[in-house]
C-alpha cells in the first residue's frame, strides 16, 4: 500500500509538471528523496508498474471493432551520463552515443486515438557484439536484436485472445521486414501490415524464379490517391499524390533458411511519381496478411499504415515533452521504472 500510494503521488506530480526534473516535480527535498527510494526498491520495475495499464488498455480495446497496434523502436541517449550503469552503444559505432533501446507496441483506434501500451521493452547493446555481422547472419532469430518484433507479438496475441470480437492489426516499419516475423504472425493468427525493405524477395511461381519488386511493378496502376504527409524535421507537411498497385504473392523463405514455410502476403505499392523539388519521393511497398480484394481494401491498408505515425509522435513526446533523456537516476533499471510513470 505504501508503494502504491507513492506511485500515485509521483504520477500526479509528473503529470502536473511533465518537463520538470524529479526534485522540481516533487516539490520538496523530502518528496524527492522518497521518489529516489521508490525507484531503488527491487519490486518497482517497469513491468510491475505497467501491468495495470496493460489491463486497462485491453479493456479499452474490447469496446472497439478494429484496433491498430503500432510497433516501433526508439533510442534514448544518455551519452552525457558516462557513469550510468546498464547503457550501451545506440549507433553503429561502439564509441558513439550511449544509452538504451526502447521498443513499444501502442494500440490506436483507426481515427488515431491512442488506447494504451500493450508492450514495452528496454535493453542495452553490448560493445562485444559489434563487428560480428557475418556471425549474426548465421544466428537463430532468438539471438538477434530483430527478435524484438517477434517477441512483441506474444502480448499482442494475448490481447487478441482477450478481445475476440475485436480485429487487431499490427503495424511495423521497414526494420520489421524479417521473414520469421511474418511466419510467427501467421502461426499466431495475427494480422499484420509491414513496410517491405527486401524488394527482391523470391516468390513461388510456376513460371520460374520471380522477385517481389518486379512482380508488383508489372501490375497495372489501379488508382491515384492523395495522402497527407506529416511534417518532418526539414520538410513541411504536404499532400502527396500516389499511384497505387496491388497484388498477392507467395513468398519463399531465404536461401539460408530452407526449413521455414512459404508465406502468402498481399502486396500494396503506393508510389509518389512527381514529388516536390528537394523532397524525397514517398514510396511504400506494404506487405499484409489481410486479403486485398479490390481498390477499397488497398486504400484501407494504406490508411492503416499511415496511422503508424502515432507511435513516432508518442516517442517524441516522451523525449521532448517528458524529458526522459534528462533523468538522472544512475542505473538503467531506475530509469525504466521512471519511464513507466512517464
Amino acid at each position: 500500500r505504501r508503494l502504491a500510494d507513492r506511485l500515485l503521488d509521483l504520477g500526479g506530480a509528473f503529470f502536473a509538471r511533465p518537463q520538470a526534473n524529479i526534485p522540481e516535480a516533487c516539490g520538496s527535498i523530502a518528496a524527492a528523496k522518497a521518489a529516489y527510494r521508490f525507484f531503488d526498491n527491487k519490486r518497482v520495475t517497469m513491468d510491475a508498474l505497467l501491468e495495470p495499464h496493460h489491463q486497462a488498455t485491453i479493456d479499452r480495446i474490447r469496446h472497439e471493432s478494429l484496433v491498430l497496434v503500432a510497433q516501433d523502436t526508439s533510442s534514448l541517449n544518455y551519452t552525457g551520463r558516462p557513469d550510468m550503469k546498464g547503457i550501451g552503444p545506440i549507433s553503429n559505432s561502439v564509441k558513439g552515443p550511449q544509452g538504451i533501446e526502447m521498443h513499444s507496441a501502442l494500440a490506436f483506434r483507426p481515427d488515431g486515438l491512442p488506447l494504451g501500451i500493450l508492450d514495452i521493452e528496454c535493453w542495452h547493446r553490448k560493445p562485444e557484439d559489434f563487428g560480428k555481422s557475418k556471425q549474426c547472419n548465421s544466428k537463430p532469430i532468438e539471438e538477434k536484436e530483430s527478435f524484438k518484433w517477434l517477441r512483441a507479438l506474444k502480448p499482442i496475441n494475448a490481447a487478441a485472445k482477450a478481445c475476440p470480437a475485436t480485429r487487431i492489426v499490427t503495424l511495423a516499419d521497414r526494420e520489421s521486414d524479417v521473414y520469421e516475423y511474418m511466419v510467427e504472425a501467421r502461426d499466431r493468427h495475427l494480422d499484420v501490415v509491414l513496410r517491405a525493405k527486401e524488394k527482391y524477395r523470391s516468390l513461388r511461381s510456376e513460371g520460374g524464379l520471380q522477385y517481389l519488386w518486379p512482380h508488383i511493378l508489372l501490375c497495372p496502376v489501379a488508382a491515384t490517391i492523395e495522402l497527407a504527409v506529416p511534417r518532418r524535421v526539414r520538410q513541411p507537411a504536404r499532400v502527396a499524390t500516389l499511384t497505387l498497385r496491388f497484388t498477392v504473392a507467395d513468398l519463399k523463405p531465404p536461401q539460408n533458411k530452407p526449413d521455414l514455410p512459404p508465406v502468402r502476403m498481399w502486396v500494396v505499392l503506393a508510389r509518389e511519381e512527381a514529388p516536390p523539388p528537394d523532397t524525397e519521393a514517398l514510396e511504400w511497398m506494404l506487405l499484409t496478411s489481410v486479403p486485398v480484394g479490390g481498390l477499397a481494401d488497398a486504400i484501407e491498408r494504406i490508411q492503416w499504415y499511415a496511422a503508424r505515425w502515432g507511435i513516432e509522435v508518442f516517442h517524441r513526446i516522451l523525449k521532448s515533452g517528458c524529458q526522459i533523456e534528462e533523468r538522472q537516476l544512475g542505473t538503467a533499471g531506475r530509469l525504466e521504472a521512471c519511464l513507466a510513470i512517464d
